[in-house]
């Protein structure tokens, strides 16, 4: 835990009150030692929390940070029968033992129903928002890309209704049936072309040019 005074957490600890965020605190004017009032009662604010072990692997977090004593959680009935609420146990294990206490924690976890996880793990709720993001994005791909394809279909047949005349004159000269739709294709194809090289070439020409003012 590293907290604005180093031994805040301590503070806490020992003598109740709460931590805040620096930007909550700037945010309120708000100065170590004031009182706030969480559920009708008085708290002193004894420090601000800069960082804490674990806090990324915990999930995304919607709003600053408050800490405070379960007692005082208790006490001021913020957590009580019925509350919704997580518990994170973060040990501290040197990297020799780590591997043994792994898995000793994981065997008592199972064996009393309690969810585990490794610290490098993100958390569930993370990956449940990812992986909820990763369907949207998928769908709206998806989507893209039906559209798209209905857009090429009606630019198709478009270039095909306006070019019509075009065709019937070739097949009136006796053109092959495959040859009339190669240049059919060509036609269709040319603008496209024409507009990806006029795009290219200037393109290339700003990056040829622009590379010497570029600093080395």
């Amino acid at each position: 835990m590293v907290a604005e005074p180093a031994n805040a957490f301590e503070t806490m600890v020992g003598k109740g009150g709460v931590l805040l965020e620096p930007g909550l605190m700037k945010r309120f004017g708000l100065t170590n030692g004031d009182d706030i009032v969480l559920a009708g009662r008085p708290m002193t604010i004894q420090g601000a929390v800069l960082a804490m072990p674990g806090g990324f692997s915990q999930g995304p977090v919607l709003g600053p940070r408050l800490l405070m004593k379960r007692g005082d959680l208790v006490d001021a009935g913020l957590l009580r029968i019925g509350s919704l609420f997580n518990d994170h146990l973060l040990l501290a294990v040197d990297d020799a033992a780590l591997s043994e206490v792994a898995t000793k924690s994981a065997d008592i976890a199972e064996q009393q129903g309690i969810r585990s996880r490794d610290r490098r793990a993100a958390a569930p709720a993370f990956l449940q928002v990812v992986g909820r993001v990763s369907v949207a994005f998928a769908l709206m791909v998806s989507a893209g890309l039906i559209m798209s394809a209905y857009g090429l279909r009606h630019a198709v047949m478009t270039q095909r209704r306006l070019r019509q005349g075009l065709s019937d004159d070739l097949l009136a000269l006796g053109m092959a049936e495959k040859m009339r739709g190669r240049m059919m294709l060509t036609a269709m194809m040319l603008p496209g072309m024409l507009a990806t090289l006029l795009g290219i070439i200037p393109g290339i020409f700003v990056i040829v040019i622009g590379a010497s003012f570029l600093p080395v």
